[in-house]
């Protein structure tokens, strides 16, 4: 365990005492789990990047703990939302059905062996550690939960977030990220799979590299003034960061660790590269009005700072590159550097470079950095000037 416990009077007079507990109860909680108890456990909810759905799909051998405990058998069998409840019946239709009219099912892998889940809009399967729990939503749609061991889920996370040809510190840096993230977290909080927080695509993409990094950074957080710090990061920088508070607002502002920094390491990123697109006038206008869109102000970074919409609206440029983003794909301007412009039918021009809002550790850079021979540690206080691991 790293993590620093200076003395409590100096913590209270500091007004910190809170922060001393959270350590110590940490500190608790890690040496329980040497002890041999239970270890501790995140709430994910899955397939938050799709469409709620009354199916979803569960691969067997696994194991059924509620509404009552039994195995099931290999095959493919469908949970969907019912009239009385949630149904779950095999594919095969000769087969009888397992479970009629429950609020609840509780799935876990049989044995050691990781549950396969098939979401409708996701072409392939996914394996999970621990428990998904299903029940049904308000809607009438499938709310979808896994519960797991911490380190497991950290290690999935490393795995979803990164490629992998990575080098071990960059995978290192990753992890205490994850684990920096889940610090702030309260016990029973709910995470999510997808980039509104960090992504997590199952277990299924698991290695020993991962497995190796993570364990040699167990229990290790970034911190700035002994808290820990707001762990932003993104995929490619294109040649810098962004301050934080430039292109969050003042919810950033006492973030001073998400200061703009240079990087030249991330060049083989596929999105330093500049990415054009088009969007067709009337949908465009249809989302942001109409008349000319154009960028008022930018950073230091040649990030938008400003957009000027076509009603002569003015819009945060970091609202407007979300509300593209989710309107039109991902793909029409992967960064948030990017510029408008209009073609002669009046359709919208955008170039973009890097990948992601551009705040905090470039994640291609990091390994970019690792590959030059740097530690995790050097990559995270490069990123985050003035934090220290704890």
């Amino acid at each position: 365990m790293t993590l620093r416990t200076p003395s409590l009077l100096i913590m209270a007079r500091r007004g910190r005492l809170a922060q001393f507990l959270s350590i110590a109860l940490l500190v608790l909680n890690a040496c329980a789990t040497a002890c041999g108890a239970q270890q501790a456990t995140v709430a994910v909810s899955l397939f938050d990047a799709y469409q709620p759905t009354a199916t979803l799909f569960v691969e067997g051998p696994c194991e059924l703990i509620v509404p009552f405990h039994r195995g099931v058998p290999t095959g493919l069998y469908k949970v969907s939302v019912e009239k009385n409840g949630i149904a779950v019946t095999p594919v095969r239709a000769s087969s009888p059905q397992l479970i009629a009219g429950a609020s609840k099912v509780v799935f876990t892998g049989a044995g050691h062996a990781l549950l396969s889940l098939r979401h409708p809009a996701v072409m392939v399967k996914r394996h999970y550690h621990g428990a998904v729990e299903l029940t049904v939503r308000s809607d009438r749609k499938l709310k979808i939960n896994n519960s797991l061991p911490i380190r497991d889920y950290v290690r999935s996370v490393v795995a979803s977030e990164t490629l992998p040809n990575w080098p071990l510190e960059a995978l290192k840096a990753q992890a205490v990220l994850t684990q920096t993230r889940l610090f702030r977290y309260l016990p029973g909080d709910e995470l999510g799979d997808t980039t509104q927080q960090e992504v997590y695509l199952g277990s299924g993409n698991d290695r020993a590299d991962i497995a190796a990094a993570v364990a040699s950074v167990s229990g290790q957080i970034l911190a700035y003034d002994h808290r820990p710090i707001q762990p932003f990061y993104h995929s490619t920088c294109a040649g810098s960061t962004s301050d934080g508070s430039a292109i969050f607002g003042k919810n950033a502002e006492h973030m001073v660790y998400l200061a703009s920094v240079s990087c030249s390491y991330c060049k083989q990123s596929p999105f330093c590269k500049t990415t054009s697109s088009r969007i067709r006038q009337q949908p465009f206008n249809s989302i942001f009005g109409s008349g000319t869109t154009s960028v008022a102000t930018t950073d230091s970074s040649g990030r938008p700072l400003e957009i000027i919409l076509g009603d002569g609206r003015h819009m945060r440029a970091y609202d407007f590159w979300i509300k593209l983003g989710k309107n039109f794909g991902w793909d029409k301007a992967p960064g948030n550097r990017f510029t408008i412009g209009t073609d002669s039918h009046g359709d919208v021009l955008l170039k973009s470079t890097g990948a992601g809002h551009g705040v905090g550790l470039c994640q291609w850079g990091a390994a970019g950095q690792a590959r030059l021979g740097r530690s995790y540690r050097e990559i995270l206080q490069y990123y985050f000037p003035g934090t220290q691991i704890e």
